[in-house]
């Protein structure tokens, strides 16, 4: 368990569970769902986002540890901390594009199913409140429309 909320939960899958076609259930206060089906992926990348929509501002740490957003936004040439889930087993081929260059790796670490994805903002990208991140594993990226903010 990552975490729940009204109407939501976030699960590890177990490494023994295959690609394909899963049943889940869910227990809460001793009562359980009816099974339902659920697709499983090698990888399925999904940054997380402030409003937790997974849409918009990504849930980013600056270098000097404040939060990133607009109006506290990091700089190109520093490094910026991503939180992303859906990476998979093992340490698999991820890569990261911000403004859609190329972002260089500087630490990977994986906790519980989440991973926190340290880049360094690469130069030459369009700045502003709302620029583009894409984490790419394997051949499966993340989801469209997540930013964080660059001045």
């Amino acid at each position: 368990m990552i975490y729940t909320w009204a109407g939501q939960v976030a699960v590890q899958v177990p490494a023994s569970v295959s690609v394909g076609t899963a049943q889940v259930t869910v227990t809460y206060d001793g009562r359980t769902s009816a099974p339902f089906p659920v697709q499983v992926a090698q990888y399925a990348p999904g940054v997380f986002t402030l409003d937790s929509t997974g849409k918009g501002q990504a849930v980013a740490v600056n270098q000097d540890g404040s939060i990133n957003t607009a109006s506290t936004p990091t700089q190109v040439g520093n490094v910026v901390s991503l939180y992303a889930t859906g990476v998979g087993q093992g340490d698999p081929p991820l890569t990261v594009a911000i403004g859609g260059q190329s972002a260089a790796l500087t630490s990977i670490k994986k906790i519980a199913g989440v991973m926190q994805i340290d880049v360094r903002i690469p130069g030459g990208i369009q700045t502003g409140s709302a620029v583009p991140v894409v984490v790419q594993v394997g051949n499966t990226s993340s989801q469209a429309g997540v930013t964080v903010a660059v001045r």
